[in-house]
């Protein structure tokens, strides 16, 4: 039942893009630990090149998260490009490094596999594909 006064659609595009956001953070919140995990094996089997890839990967699935949030969707796409080619990148380096530890291998697929899982959202959620498109607005 409408509010008097309120548009029943504007009301709906405000919950979906609430909703859209929530799933923002779900991503986010997703990918945190998976980059504190590689980060501590990285650290602890003294591997530089995964340490420097979490801080990068870090810091542009950030930004571009939060460039979904303000509602560009170029960055939609970007993210989701970029987090496929982390996932086969981490995905491989994880089956390939025999000389790795074992921790460190599962870590980085575990990674790969979060990052899957993230693209995945991002690119089939609708209150997502709401949240960027500013044709309704």
């Amino acid at each position: 039942m409408a509010v008097e006064g309120k548009d029943p659609r504007t009301e709906r595009r405000r919950i979906r893009h609430r909703n859209g956001r929530l799933w923002l953070v779900a991503i986010f919140l997703l990918l945190r630990p998976t980059d504190y995990f590689l980060l501590a094996h990285g650290m602890a089997e003294k591997a530089d090149l995964v340490v420097a890839g979490v801080i990068i990967t870090f810091l542009w699935t950030t930004g571009l998260l939060a460039a979904v949030w303000a509602r560009f969707d170029w960055a939609r796409y970007g993210i989701m490009v970029g987090m496929l080619a982390v996932a086969v990148l981490a995905g491989l380096s994880g089956v390939i490094a025999a000389e790795a530890a074992v921790s460190l291998r599962m870590a980085l697929i575990g990674g790969a596999l979060a990052h899957i899982a993230g693209a995945c959202i991002l690119a089939n959620s609708a209150a997502i594909k709401d949240l960027v498109s500013r044709a309704k607005d």
